[in-house]
């Protein structure tokens, strides 16, 4: 009783119309979900040059840090973490395509957040929000979402670029990898119309155990190891590179992602 009493004080359970099952279960489910983040996002950031390794405990630091900070000052259930438009835009369209030294990105990356926390603190964010179309509004929402969905497919071998066509084109449906993809995208999509509680969950414990006898899933070697080092990507940004006015627009992108 007096453990329920002491939830209830903290997180003011009732007045939120929830309980402790309800929050454990999506507090679980968000967990799992973190994983794929944290497996998704230093996967990218490799492929922009940062070594696998650094970035992974990098993220985990960051996104336990600022979800802690999030939890106390707010009391609401959100997890913070590097935004999956904003890294594939950094990672596929700057490094990839443009062919900018992440450490450019990342200075971009840091005088965006700095100036959408200085546009927050002087109120003029709020009239940014209004002076902005509605239509502009949903289409960047849209956008975004498209260009990960994208980013999604391609990893997933569903699409594949053609250098001779210079497309896009259907990848390999019949490999193990898409296969599983697809797989998980019908559970998922099933159990979400079907309104059951903890579909996330459910679809990523079914695809990783799936995947196990298809070759996809990886078990580790151990359960337990030290973390690498982050001193290969900490505080490597160039904020003086990343303020060349030919960067404004990818900069713009940043601030508006």
């Amino acid at each position: 009783m007096r453990k329920s009493n002491l939830l209830e004080k903290m997180f003011r359970l009732s007045s939120n119309n929830t309980n402790v099952r309800t929050e454990f279960s999506a507090g679980l489910t968000i967990f799992m979900t973190m994983l794929y983040v944290l497996i998704v996002v230093p996967g990218m950031l490799a492929s922009a040059g940062i070594p696998k390794g650094t970035a992974t405990v990098t993220v985990i630091i960051m996104t336990g840090v600022i979800s802690i900070i999030m939890g106390i000052y707010s009391n609401r259930p959100f997890v913070l973490a590097p935004g999956l438009g904003s890294v594939a835009f950094l990672t596929v369209t700057l490094v990839v395509a443009e062919d900018i030294p992440w450490q450019v990105g990342m200075g971009m990356v840091f005088i965006s957040g700095l100036l959408f926390v200085l546009f927050t603190v002087l109120g003029l964010r709020k009239l940014i929000v209004r002076l902005v179309p509605p239509a502009i509004k949903l289409s960047i929402g849209a956008g975004v979402g498209l260009f990960i969905a994208l980013v999604g497919f391609r990893n997933a071998g569903l699409i594949q670029a053609s250098e001779k066509a210079n497309s896009l084109q259907l990848g390999d449906i019949g490999s193990p990898n898409t296969l599983l993809a697809l797989l998980g995208f019908f559970i998922m999509s099933v159990l979400l119309a079907r309104k059951v509680k903890g579909h996330l969950l459910i679809g990523i414990v079914i695809v990783t155990l799936v995947g196990i006898p298809m070759g996809v899933t990886k078990l580790p070697n151990a359960i337990f190891s030290l973390p690498e080092s982050i001193s290969p990507a900490f505080f490597q940004l160039d904020i003086i590179e990343a303020l060349k006015w030919s960067y404004f627009p990818f900069l713009l992108a940043f601030f508006c992602s």
